[in-house]
């Protein structure tokens, strides 16, 4: 397991706290359950194929409520295939890894509330209300 799916599982598990991301928040959580307790240790054949109908199940769960996070859940699905194209050309997993990893950390991204997304745009200075108080705009 690599660290930052360590985090992504933390952070799961504090958004199970929040009513509004709680349902996709438990289907990751089960879903990443099923996979290091039944897919992880798979020899590389069957561990793309099941790694991809995984994910495929996962966007079919989360298509009605969480759309964009249901899209990532597509999307490691051809990832999955890229996966085992490059195992079958004896081509190191390091872009498998690093490509899975960020769209994991997007659809952990897409399942936060949208109160908790412009908090934080709120905060980064990004907003144009912000930026006229921060420059003391006078239109005399």
């Amino acid at each position: 397991m690599y660290t930052y799916q360590a985090i992504i599982i933390a952070l799961l598990i504090s958004l199970l706290l929040v009513r509004a991301s709680r349902y996709g928040a438990f289907t990751l959580i089960a879903t990443y359950f099923i996979y290091y307790l039944l897919v992880s240790d798979l020899p590389a054949i069957h561990y793309y194929s099941c790694a991809a109908t995984l994910n495929l199940f996962v966007g079919l769960i989360l298509h009605r409520k969480y759309k964009y996070a249901a899209l990532c859940g597509y999307a490691l699905v051809f990832v999955d295939l890229y996966g085992f194209f490059i195992w079958y050309q004896y081509i190191s997993p390091v872009s498998y890894d690093i490509i899975s990893g960020v769209v994991l950390i997007m659809q952990l991204l897409f399942l936060l509330p949208s109160g908790v997304v412009d908090c934080v745009r709120g905060y980064t200075g990004f907003n144009k209300y912000s930026l006229a108080k921060s420059d003391d705009f006078d239109s005399k």
